[in-house]
């Protein structure tokens, strides 16, 4: 069973929390509810890959749904910073709590910051694969593969939701992997491992200054939450879900 903290706000005691606060509150967990929602997504995408890799179509389609969701995940952290920036930093929350924030949560902002200031794969990634720019690194890509290039695109005459373009996906694949193709999988791994402990960082500040905000300003410290705790039902293992691709169509869709 998993035990969860059941906090019910009202509005009257959201009222209580400054606005500047309130906002920052709001909006972290949002940020924290989408990286956990694709960093779960990204280990069942990497669960896949693992799998289906004596299966050529099966693999070409792991691998394209790693790369999609190392884009949506680095997108989405790279703007939750920025949001970090806008309605913490300058509003000067760091100068008024700095007291009160725990070593984890402090050590988390100094490690954030750090790593979002200098060169990473999330920067580079969401730089280079802002859709706008998504044209530039394929035509890149393209124009350095060897002249006997050659791919595989995979149609489905059945169900429209199985068509795979092979060669997309390679394309993307040598964009964001750069020099070195023939070693991709290591350097995926690398990133992956990079994207998922920055989610770690993000989401231990998050959670860490959300609990100052509750304890300032509305008086709800960790005995308080602890003594609403609910149980639910554990769902499987996250190392046991998978993210497959050419599934069946919906029940109530039809099939055309």
């Amino acid at each position: 069973m998993t035990q969860l903290m059941k906090l019910t706000l009202t509005k009257a005691q959201l009222d209580q929390i400054p606005p500047d606060e309130r906002l920052f509150y709001f909006m972290a967990g949002q940020l924290h509810n989408d990286i956990n929602i694709l960093t779960n997504l990204l280990i069942a995408a990497i669960n896949e890959l693992k799998l289906v890799d004596k299966e050529p179509p099966k693999h070409s389609a792991a691998i394209a749904q790693v790369l999609l969701l190392l884009k949506l995940i680095a997108g989405r952290l790279y703007e939750g910073h920025k949001m970090i920036d806008e309605t913490f930093s300058a509003k000067g929350f760091l100068k008024r709590y700095k007291a009160e924030m725990s070593s984890s949560t402090f050590e988390s902002l100094i490690a954030m910051n750090r790593y979002f200031g200098s060169k990473s794969a999330i920067q580079r990634i969401r730089t280079k694969f802002a859709f706008h720019l998504d044209a530039k690194s394929i035509t890149s890509a393209y124009a350095n593969v060897p002249p006997d290039f050659t791919s595989v695109e995979y149609l489905s005459e059945r169900y429209p939701g199985h068509n795979l373009f092979h060669t997309s996906k390679t394309l993307s694949l040598i964009a964001i992997v750069g020099d070195g193709l023939e070693n991709w999988q290591d350097t995926i791994d690398q990133i992956v491992g990079e994207i998922i402990t920055t989610c770690v960082t993000v989401g231990t500040f998050l959670i860490g200054f959300v609990e100052i905000i509750f304890k300032k300003h509305l008086g709800l410290t960790m005995e308080h939450l602890e003594a609403a705790t609910i149980s639910i039902t554990d769902d499987p293992s996250i190392d046991d879900v998978r993210l497959p691709f050419f599934s069946l169509p919906p029940r109530n869709r039809p099939n055309p």
